[in-house]
């Protein structure tokens, strides 16, 4: 894929058209828990491309990225619309979801989840569980209960036809922000423990850095390796990330805009979403980005809402913000979303949110078994193969 040109024009702050809120935690909390589960397999119409370091010739890269450019547009059309039902009928039939009924209604159950679906890079299809907790004994308690340990210890995560992982991650409040509408509230602000506080450093470059309490949040500036990809399949690999990778979930809900809005997300904003995330994705190493899966909720059954999230791992908040603030494919968005907001009189029926965490060196628990080898931080920091 040829990059969007770097951007050279930057433009005036979105004024703050309706005041912006935040997840307030009680002094007592110093930090919280996200967990983001998923199963995968591959989608049965479609070849994935050859992974970046075994493309035997120019003429097999360009006809790759011609193959993947017409999938990639047939599926995001078919994930707007309605899920694929071979797709999905088949991977519904994993574990995975019988583990989500029962874990659900335990005691230790999340404060607040939800689910999405995405066909990733290599053509697969995925099911992702976001979790939410305040509570570390609420939390441990779900990580040694016999219905987490049960499914996720056993054997058959290894043996079958799908692919598991578990991303769980500790979350210190002065080392995360969010931002989101006050009649738009998910994520952890859902959750019963947490409050919302008004947040006036919003709608200007640099406000995302301004709403994270600690200043030591700066990792060192080393380019992001080259993907080496490990073989899961049939073992469990864990993934030691670095200090300082940056995760940010951000979202759009879109069920209420209508007429000239609704046309504007669908033919203007959503498309410029679009560009920025494939960008990010078919580019780590030029933007430290990770791993970045754009999806789309939907319930446990995989009936889709008309709301999408984006759930990237940078390596370093820098990184973030260089593509943030410097790159066409995010300018492009900015742009878009400006063309509206600058309108007079305009009333924004488009609701969005995100939530950024600095990750500590400590609370964290990368695993994947089974997994196609671009998932998630699977290629880029050092790994313990269990099995």
């Amino acid at each position: 894929m040829k990059p969007p040109p770097e951007s050279t024009k930057r433009y005036k702050p979105l004024p703050p058209r309706a005041q912006r809120w935040s997840a307030g935690f009680s002094p007592e909390t110093k930090h919280f828990y996200m967990a983001v589960y998923g199963v995968q397999m591959p989608a049965p119409d479609w070849q994935p491309n050859n992974p970046p370091n075994q493309l035997t010739s120019e003429e097999q890269l360009a006809e790759d990225k011609a193959q993947e450019s017409k999938v990639k547009n047939e599926r995001r059309n078919a994930r707007l619309i309605d899920k694929t039902a071979a797709d999905y009928d088949k991977l519904a039939q994993s574990p995975f979801f019988d583990w989500i009924d029962l874990a659900k209604v335990s005691r230790f159950a999340p404060g607040a989840f939800d689910h999405s679906l995405f066909f990733d890079g290599q053509g697969y299809i995925n099911h992702v569980f976001v979790c939410y907790w305040t509570n570390h004994e609420r939390f441990e308690g779900w990580r040694q209960s016999r219905t987490y340990t049960d499914f996720w210890d056993a054997k058959e995560r290894t043996t079958e036809d799908f692919g598991y992982w578990r991303e769980e991650m500790l979350i210190p409040i002065d080392r995360q922000e969010t931002v989101y509408f006050w009649d738009y509230i998910v994520g952890i602000a859902s959750c019963e423990s947490v409050n919302l506080v008004k947040s006036f450093s919003t709608g200007y470059y640099g406000s995302m850095r301004d709403r994270i309490p600690s200043s030591k949040i700066d990792g060192p500036e080393e380019p992001l390796t080259a993907p080496v990809l490990h073989d899961s399949a049939g073992a469990r690999i864990q993934v030691h990330p670095d200090e300082f990778v940056t995760m940010i979930r951000s979202g759009q809900y879109w069920k209420h805009c209508h007429g000239e809005q609704r046309e504007h997300y669908f033919d203007q904003l959503q498309p410029a979403v679009n560009t920025g995330m494939d960008f990010l994705r078919d580019n780590p190493v030029e933007t430290g980005c990770c791993s970045v899966r754009y999806m789309q909720n939907c319930d446990a059954s995989g009936k889709l809402a008309e709301e999408g999230t984006a759930l990237a791992y940078f390596k370093t908040i820098d990184n973030m913000e260089t593509w943030a603030k410097s790159h066409a494919s995010h300018e492009k968005i900015y742009v878009v979303a400006k063309q509206q907001l600058m309108k007079k009189d305009f009333i924004r029926q488009l609701r969005t949110y995100h939530e950024v965490a600095v990750l500590p060196d400590y609370g964290q628990f990368f695993e994947y078994c089974n997994c196609q080898p671009m998932t998630g931080l699977l290629p880029y920091f050092p790994i313990t193969r269990k099995a």
